[in-house]
């Protein structure tokens, strides 16, 4: 038996190298509509807290949304890579806040301002199941 027998066949792996192109370049170069957005709760959490404050720092930013450091850093650029906050550094400190010009911005401040008088008119009219 030669080396051949033991190796998937070449129209296998060029599969899986385009299947690995396509889900590495995804995510990095496609922009995110605003359903992939508000996905994430804790990306909510990070859009509702900046909109109630000018501009934070990261560790205070984590104290807030209450999550840890890593989820929180991994959102926030998510969110800078979709042109939505802006982080500047000072030193070993990255301070965070909106861009509140932008279009895509007010879009999604106005879908959480929606969906945060949904949450309260449901807990204000809770829907009763029939039995």
């Amino acid at each position: 038996m030669d080396y051949f027998h033991f190796c998937l066949p070449l129209s296998t792996i060029s599969f899986f190298v385009l299947f690995l192109r396509f889900a590495i370049t995804r995510d990095i170069s496609d922009p995110m509509d605003l359903r992939q957005l508000m996905a994430s709760s804790c990306r909510q959490k990070i859009l509702e807290t900046l909109s109630k404050v000018e501009q934070t720092h990261m560790m205070d930013l984590v104290r807030r949304v209450n999550s840890t450091y890593t989820q929180v850093n991994r959102n926030i650029e998510i969110l800078e890579w979709e042109g939505i906050i802006e982080i500047k550094n000072l030193g070993r400190m990255k301070i965070i806040q909106l861009k509140r010009e932008d279009d895509k911005t007010k879009a999604i401040l106005k879908a959480l301002e929606i969906l945060g008088r949904q949450e309260v008119l449901g807990s204000l009219y809770p829907i009763q199941k029939k039995s």
